[in-house]
């Protein structure tokens, strides 16, 4: 399953497109960035997202 990600806070009337989120088949969920100049694709786990996001929000809170 693919969901597109797009910027909400974006003054643009269409919204840019950020990323996808992707669900594979063993139930893990992804954020996948494309290189529109490259054509190459990144993924990342939203596990690994959510994991840095915790430690970033709890440096910022010290």
């Amino acid at each position: 399953m693919r969901k597109k990600i797009y910027d909400l806070h974006s003054d643009n009337p269409q919204p840019p497109r950020f990323c996808d989120a992707i669900q594979e088949t063993d139930g893990k969920v992804y954020l996948e960035v494309k290189d529109k100049r490259t054509k190459r694709k990144t993924r990342i786990l939203w596990q690994d997202v959510q994991c840095q996001m915790k430690d970033f929000a709890e440096a910022i809170n010290r």
